[in-house]
């Protein structure tokens, strides 16, 4: 890293911050030494039973995870199903942190189309200990367990997770 001059409420110059290609990371929770970005092959599984599978030629996501901070987004087609039953759950690059009084718990972005429900009818949401973003159909004011029954091969997945990690 590259800083010249830091006055009392100033710094004059940065060039970047430069991290390790190996991590070491800093007992201290209020030292920033972590930042990877990169790409994974993201999975779509039902909650319950049966498979779905996403096109292995659309299957990326990107990832930026700053600190224990990470952004995951990405666009899934799926290219086969066989009875799926459950909600829905998308693949994360890493586990979210458990935390107490479920503060660990998100809502999330997703869109879902060309399936069998009404686009606008999708919720997603992350909770603590797992490495999965859930997707539920939203039915008057309550989450249900069964937005994987209407996927199909021609669904796809645009979603845009942030959550902190384990």
């Amino acid at each position: 890293m590259a800083i010249s001059k830091i006055g009392t409420n100033s710094i004059d110059t940065i060039t970047g911050i430069n991290f390790a290609d190996s991590q070491t990371t800093s007992a201290d929770a209020n030292t920033l030494d972590d930042y990877e970005e990169g790409l994974y092959d993201a999975t779509v599984t039902c909650s319950s039973s049966g498979t779905i599978t996403v096109n292995s030629s659309n299957n990326a996501a990107s990832y930026r995870k700053i600190g224990s901070l990470c952004q995951v987004q990405g666009d899934l087609s799926m290219s086969a199903v066989s009875s799926p039953v459950g909600y829905a759950q998308v693949s994360l690059p890493f586990a979210i942190v458990s935390e107490s009084e479920d503060s660990d718990r998100a809502a999330q972005s997703v869109m879902v189309h060309g399936s069998g429900s009404n686009v606008a009818n999708y919720v997603a949401a992350t909770f603590g200990g797992e490495q999965v973003c859930r997707i539920f159909l939203g039915d008057n004011g309550d989450l249900q367990s069964d937005a994987a029954n209407s996927i199909d091969s021609n669904t796809e997945i645009y979603f845009n997770v942030i959550y902190h990690t384990a």
